[in-house]
């Protein structure tokens, strides 16, 4: 069984945004494309736990943090900053 990627990126419908960040992520930050997942979901709310850094653009076009492991984050995603 394939493993999800550890950063989710959910967006209610605007999915040029969402696009936007994940690049964000890839160019500036030079965070693996296979890292990050972009979904669409009904409702800003926290979907899975296996997740490392869940993000989710609501309707109104502001990004949430759903859920982060801050662990995580200062482990692994620093050596991809340039």
């Amino acid at each position: 069984m394939a493993e999800a990627a550890p950063i989710q990126i959910y967006h209610e419908g605007n999915s040029t945004i969402a696009n936007e960040i994940y690049e964000e992520l890839t160019n500036t930050y030079s965070i693996p494309e296979e890292l990050i997942e972009i979904s669409k979901t009904s409702e800003c709310k926290s979907l899975k736990t296996q997740f490392k850094l869940e993000l989710c653009l609501n309707k109104n076009g502001e990004l949430v943090v759903l859920s982060a492991d801050k662990d995580f984050l200062n482990r692994t995603l620093k050596v991809f900053r340039n």
